[in-house]
């Protein structure tokens, strides 16, 4: 009988807009993350490498702000929500923040790597680490370009197709059928969709993406 052996990986919750959240929730093919849900990085990838350098104790549980939270934290936050996952405005009411967002957000749950490296020792984290606030906006530009580079790339695979089978496909249509891809949430007046197409327009006018640029992003 083969003895399975279970890790138990500590998260930290880092909060991402919502179309950021739902993408990296689902980006493996045929795999759907519901909110909540936990991801993970490849080791290899560019989004582990900057979060195994940005991790930190925080065994007190003080809170240096609303951008991410231990795992210890969010999971007091969610005690005192009624026990149901909590949104941007959730969060804002339970820590008492007057902080204002000019768009809609989503903690995402990630699971951290097994040991990290501080000085010259390993260690493992526990659920009561959190990450450095001075780190935290180069991890989330990182996410952030993820998306938008497997956007423009979905985008040129679209015209590609079209061209090829000389079928007529708007780009609009392009757009929600991404949008489906990812379960990537539209706001109230089609405010994504508007966003997404605003975007490939202003894309347009620079060279587009080749296949040497797309990066796998570390799927898991």
């Amino acid at each position: 009988m083969i003895k399975q052996i279970y890790y138990y990986m500590a998260r930290v919750f880092l909060r991402v807009p919502d179309y950021v959240g739902a993408y990296i929730r689902n980006r493996k093919p045929g795999v759907r993350i519901p909110i909540g849900g936990d991801v993970s990085f490849a080791e290899n990838s560019t989004v582990h490498f900057l979060i195994a350098g940005a991790l930190r104790d925080n065994p007190d549980g003080e809170i240096y702000g609303t951008d991410c939270f231990s795992e210890n934290q969010f999971r007091g936050i969610m005690e005192m929500n009624g026990g149901a996952y909590p949104t941007d405005e959730d969060v804002m009411r339970i820590i008492d923040s007057e902080r204002k967002f000019k768009e809609r957000g989503e903690y995402i749950s990630i699971s951290l790597p097994r040991e990290v490296e501080i000085g010259e020792y390993r260690k493992a984290p526990s659920s009561s680490w959190t990450l450095y606030q001075s780190s935290i906006h180069a991890i989330r530009k990182e996410l952030s370009g993820m998306f938008w580079r497997d956007f423009f790339i979905y985008m040129e695979k679209e015209k590609d197709f079209a061209l090829a089978h000389g079928a007529d496909r708007t780009v609009m249509e392009g757009i929600e059928r991404f949008m489906e891809r990812y379960d990537i949430p539209n706001l109230t007046g089609n405010g994504m969709k508007k966003n997404l197409k605003r975007n490939y327009y202003r894309k347009m006018g620079t060279p587009s993406f080749t296949e040497d640029d797309y990066v796998e992003h570390g799927i898991q």
